[in-house]
C-alpha cells in the first residue's frame, strides 16, 4: 500500500462508521403520521398546580411541570415526534391533594392536517375539569 493510501485509512475509517451509526439512529418521521411538536400544560383553574407530570407507560417516557399558578401554562418544545396513539397518565397536587387522570387518551380534530405539526395540550379547569387534545 502506498504511503498517502494509508494516511487516508483513519479517515476511511471514520466516515465508515459514521454512516454505520447514522443508520441505526431512530426512524423518520413519517410524512403521512401526526407529528408532535410541543407538550403544553393549561391552567384554567383557579388553583395553583404543583408537581404536574405526564407519563406514557408503553415508552416510559414522561415530562414534568412543577408549578404552573392559576390563568397560566407551562409548555415544553422538542424535536419533532411522530404520535403513536398511546394512552398516558397525568398526576399532579392541587391543594395539598394527590390528584390524577389514567389511561387517557389524546382527542384528534376530525380536520386535522398531517403535514403540520401539533401540540399536546393537557388543560385542568375548575372543579375537576380536564381534557386532552391535539391542537394545531
Amino acid at each position: 500500500m502506498k504511503k498517502e493510501n494509508s494516511a487516508l485509512m483513519p479517515y476511511l475509517f471514520l466516515a465508515f462508521l459514521c454512516s454505520g451509526l447514522m443508520s441505526c439512529s431512530t426512524a423518520p418521521i413519517k410524512s403521512d403520521t401526526i407529528k408532535i411538536q410541543r407538550l403544553v400544560f393549561l391552567n384554567y383553574s383557579s388553583k395553583t398546580l404543583d408537581k404536574v407530570r405526564i407519563y406514557i407507560s408503553k415508552t416510559s417516557e414522561f415530562a414534568s411541570c412543577g408549578h404552573i399558578l392559576p390563568k397560566s401554562e407551562c409548555s415544553t418544545g422538542f424535536p419533532l415526534r411522530e404520535y403513536q396513539g398511546n394512552t398516558f397518565n397525568v398526576s399532579w397536587r392541587e391543594n395539598g391533594q394527590q390528584k390524577s387522570k389514567n389511561n387517557i387518551r389524546a382527542q384528534q380534530p376530525l380536520n386535522l392536517i398531517t403535514t403540520r405539526p401539533v401540540n399536546a395540550v393537557i388543560t385542568f379547569g375548575e372543579d375537576g375539569a380536564f381534557s386532552a387534545d391535539l391542537l394545531q
